[in-house]
């Protein structure tokens, strides 16, 4: 019997899960704006909402604009996680996590 092909996987910043978070933090900035028109008047606590919001923006694109990128290769005998710009492959163990169909996500563990 024969085993599994090699393949590689290229991991690259998900663009809808891009959108995903942009429309996370409109919907937070639209509640906040409904919040701030029905006060009386622009206070501390107003202003540490606004600081929340825009932490939570901060947050948010440094978590999409870092995440990893490379590339996941299987060989036939185990899964290598390669960096972008790394020269060597590190093993890895694969645990999938949410298996839609046509989306899987999977957690990557160093081995």
């Amino acid at each position: 019997m024969r085993g599994p092909p090699a393949v590689t996987y290229p991991v690259a910043r998900s663009r809808s899960w891009g959108w995903a978070l942009g429309l996370l933090w409109c919907c937070g900035a639209l509640l906040s704006l409904l919040w701030w028109v029905q006060l009386d008047s622009f206070g501390w606590r107003a202003a540490l909402s606004m600081a929340g919001l825009l932490a939570g923006a901060a947050a948010l694109l440094a978590e999409w604009k870092w995440a990893p990128t490379g590339s996941l290769r299987w060989d036939g005998a185990g899964w290598f996680w390669l960096p972008r710009g790394a020269v060597d492959a590190l093993p890895a163990r694969l645990a999938v996590q949410v298996d839609l169909q046509h989306w899987l996500l999977v957690r990557l563990q160093p081995v």
